[in-house]
């Protein structure tokens, strides 16, 4: 079976003209029978009126996951067998189960695979220390997480067949637009680094055209999308609902996206990782059972998902800091906040367009070797990338990690790229990704 990679890969290859009809194919289509079969467990569960159903139900899928890892993932089955474990029979056995952090998945990646896994793509984001972690996802689990993000959205009043704007760290292909289209998503997808009040203006006809229903962003760059709009005067009446992840949602940029578009604002809270998926309401957050259970261990967030057998994650040590309210099982019930992994600092171009480091995450085997990376900036439009190895890495190697994160950051910042002894860690001994000088 192919890997979505691949699959990826290939389709990155077509030209438009090839890839353009798949804008009127359903995605319960283009996800597949994962993704059907998984809508439709979800929207069975939504019927279920019992409160004590409904957590017999929750708590079964818990023991039947549980009882699955201990039998087809390594690092668990290995674990049990030493404990004598041979089965999971009530929901509290979770509580036995060791906790994990990023340092230990990251030496024994292999072991946290269920070895009934038949297709899986590697995933790499940025960890806690400023060294990138790599995870896998299976061909299942990506089918998975869009059937709960259908399901999400379905009740917001966003059908996830709509047509979308994209404001994400999302590759533009070619160097000279701004924009891009991807019919499989349905999506117009707009640079980050590409929003400022000129630039979105002279793209506007083509935005409008597209007549998107509502955006899928991170609210960083919706905020200065919806700034360049005020700026310019220009209104965007087809958009009817703004999705909002990856960050938290400060009330300033709330104020101003609803001031701007006439939206419903919704978003929701998860993890690269696959471990949690969060709907946000009026009372906070709340994690999908399931999806996951989340704890609390001493404030930090500790989370266990269901869905990726690429990499089976059981005790989850985040990294995250969540202000939250258990339920009579010891599971996250609802949470107000949470402290992510990623700062609120941004490196500035020279017209005043901001860039964090939820943009400029990415996915990328060159970064394999090394330790530590911060982006150091002193002066407006221009930025340090600064490189902490163990292992020598050649001048070739350096140019073409400079040149992934350029194209990230556009052509509104200049951007160098050095192999340094040490980066500095503030007061408290923790890695900033963005350390700005300016005043």
């Amino acid at each position: 079976m192919l890997s979505l990679e691949k699959i990826k890969n290939i389709y990155n290859f077509l030209p438009t003209s090839l890839t353009a009809p798949l804008f009127l194919i359903p995605h319960s289509l283009i996800g597949g029978k994962q993704f059907r079969e998984t809508l439709r467990e979800l929207d069975d569960y939504d019927r279920i009126t019992s409160a004590s159903q409904r957590h017999n139900l929750e708590n079964s899928i818990l023991c039947e996951f549980l009882s699955d890892a201990i039998k087809h993932v390594p690092f668990y089955r290995d674990w049990a067998s030493k404990r004598g474990l041979q089965s999971i029979k009530h929901y509290t056995q979770i509580f036995d189960f060791p906790l994990v952090g990023k340092e230990l998945v990251q030496d024994r990646i292999e072991e946290f695979i269920d070895d009934r896994c038949k297709a899986k793509f590697p995933v790499y984001t940025g960890g806690t220390s400023g060294s990138q972690l790599k995870f896998y996802h299976s061909n299942k689990a990506y089918a998975k997480e869009w059937a709960f993000l259908s399901n999400f959205l379905a009740k917001t009043g966003i059908s996830i067949d709509e047509k979308r704007y994209s404001l994400r760290g999302v590759d533009i292909k070619s160097k000279r637009s701004h924009w891009q289209l991807n019919p499989v998503y349905k999506e117009f997808i707009i640079s980050p680094h590409a929003i400022t009040p000129d630039n979105v203006e002279k793209m506007f006809s083509r935005i409008t055209a597209f007549d998107g229903k509502w955006i899928h962003g991170y609210p960083s760059t919706v905020y200065q999308f919806c700034l360049a709009l005020k700026e310019k005067n220009l209104l965007l009446p087809s958009v009817k609902a703004v999705f909002l992840v990856s960050e938290k949602l400060h009330n300033f940029q709330k104020d101003l996206i609803e001031q701007v578009l006439d939206a419903n604002i919704v978003s929701f809270y998860g993890m690269s990782e696959r471990v949690v998926f969060a709907p946000s309401t009026q009372e906070g957050f709340t994690p999908h059972r399931c999806y996951g259970v989340s704890e609390l261990v001493d404030g930090e967030h500790i989370a266990t998902g269901f869905t990726n057998d690429g990499t089976c994650l059981i005790r989850y040590r985040t990294g995250d800091c969540l202000n939250g309210e258990l339920d009579s099982d010891g599971f996250v019930k609802r949470f107000e906040s949470f402290e992510g992994r990623w700062g609120g600092d941004f490196i500035v171009g020279l017209s005043g367009s901001k860039i964090n480091m939820t943009v400029l995450n990415t996915h990328s085997e060159l970064l394999n070797d090394i330790d530590k990376y911060q982006f150091n900036q002193s002066k407006l439009g221009y930025c340090d990338l600064l490189l902490q190895t163990t292992k020598p890495i050649s001048e070739q190697k350096v140019t073409k990690i400079q040149e992934l994160f350029q194209a990230k950051l556009g052509a509104d910042i200049t951007l160098s790229c050095r192999v340094v002894e040490g980066i500095t860690v503030t007061s408290r001994g923790k890695h900033k990704f963005i350390h700005s000088n300016l005043s």
